[in-house]
């Protein structure tokens, strides 16, 4: 992000009110930028001087329907820019409870439903009115209705679970919403939700992430822990927990709550299992196949399961190389023929949206498993180059991912570490 589209505001103020608690008054202006939804139009972020929520003035909700309408959105999605853990661990924290039905609002294109179908053998249910979700019903099988959430959905019947994953951030009416969520509840069911943190915005520091937390023109409210843990309240759960995740929030409300423990939530071997059966079904070469299989490469590699991630990375080459024309194990290579300037929508055509994820875990195995330093240096120099090559073009084209930030940075700190061992 340049200064030339970010402008922060020290001391503007001007009236306005808070969507979340209400305030009415002077409220101070914190910045502005250029919408990614209407070309040419500047769109101004204010925070409420009582809660803390930071919100978009005269917000229009876009057209969700159009939301991933190209292929390439699709693709970036599923290769890359979906954070699945995240995205399943609403219902690995249900299944703590007796669950029976489960549904998820803004479910994208399903890989939380699919998980706790699979996993779990709940009988789920989606809504979402993106293309994205018309895909996931088409690739997984899923019952997602390809709609708004209204309100009454039911049908006199309850969830024992509902899940919002970065969807509340997008409503300008959140006491409308949450209240809706609730009524959908059974009497002891459990409400699960994700949004970026509005504290994670520091006044005048334009940090990794920093586009994706705002998202210009579409996130209606940003949430500290604490407003949103009163949005919840005045919505009427009386039980609550809010936890940090360096730009996210994650929340829980209902019958509960307090006692959810997030740290213990996640089953890795319920996830590891989810990712192989994925992997064996995906078909040859689809973009479900790489997806997949790079992060099952990604958890091998984290939990140094490194034999595995071997045999796993060895097929995902094979797929981008017959795919693709790749070769993502000639990190050398890749630079030398890729590490140019690319618009998003070419790169993500022409390239794996995981292309950068796929070089640092390399280093990463070849560091950790083969103790070759020459070999993981080369890897993550390859990274650093080609995520700073990916991230200029998803910000000219008016997003940003946050993992290919921190790839970005933590493969410029390992050339540091390897070049410092090489060196003695």
């Amino acid at each position: 992000m340049s200064e030339r589209t970010l402008t922060w505001h020290r001391d503007l103020k001007q009236p306005a009110q808070c969507p979340v608690c209400g305030y009415s008054g002077e409220t101070r202006l914190l910045l502005d930028l250029d919408s990614i939804v209407e070309p040419n139009q500047r769109v101004t972020f204010a925070t409420c001087p009582c809660c803390g929520s930071v919100f978009q003035l005269n917000f229009v909700a876009p057209y969700y329907e159009n939301y991933f309408a190209s292929p390439a959105a699709v693709k970036f999605y599923i290769e890359q820019g979906a954070g699945l853990e995240t995205l399943v661990l609403p219902a690995c924290i249900a299944s703590a409870r007796p669950i029976h039905r489960y549904l998820e609002i803004g479910c994208g294109l399903g890989f939380g439903l699919d998980f706790a179908r699979h996993s779990f053998g709940w009988e789920v249910r989606g809504i979402d009115p993106s293309l994205l979700a018309d895909q996931g019903r088409k690739l997984f099988g899923l019952p997602i209705e390809h709609r708004y959430f209204t309100g009454i959905e039911a049908g006199g019947a309850t969830y024992d679970a509902i899940a919002a994953v970065e969807v509340l951030e997008h409503i300008d009416s959140p006491n409308d919403f949450l209240s809706a969520l609730r009524a959908n509840l059974s009497p002891d069911g459990i409400l699960m939700l994700s949004t970026p943190n509005a504290d994670y915005i520091e006044f005048a520091v334009e940090k990794p992430g920093l586009l994706s937390v705002l998202t210009p023109g579409q996130h209606a409210i940003l949430y500290t822990a604490g407003s949103i843990k009163l949005a919840l309240q005045r919505a009427g759960f009386s039980d609550t927990q809010v936890v940090v995740r360096g730009a996210t929030l994650l929340a829980v409300a209902g019958n509960g709550a307090s006692a959810v423990d997030f740290d213990g939530a996640f089953d890795p071997n319920l996830y590891k299992a989810y990712l192989e059966m994925r992997v064996s079904a995906a078909e040859p070469g689809s973009i479900l196949e790489v997806g997949f299989a790079f992060r099952l490469f990604k958890y091998l590699v984290n939990n140094g399961v490194y034999a595995e991630a071997e045999t796993v990375m060895h097929r995902l080459a094979a797929t981008l190389m017959r795919r693709d024309g790749i070769d993502v194990l000639d990190p050398h290579r890749i630079i030398a023929n890729d590490a140019h300037s690319w618009t998003f929508e070419d790169f993500i055509s022409r390239l794996p949206a995981c292309l950068a994820g796929v070089l640092y875990f390399n280093g990463m195995l070849r560091l950790n498993h083969h103790q070759d330093r020459a070999g993981a240096l080369a890897y993550f120099y390859a990274t650093h180059v080609m995520t700073g090559v990916f991230r200029k073009a998803m910000r000219d084209f008016g997003v940003d991912d946050g993992e290919t930030a921190d790839l970005e940075r933590s493969s410029r700190d390992h050339i540091k570490i390897v070049l410092g061992w090489m060196s003695q």
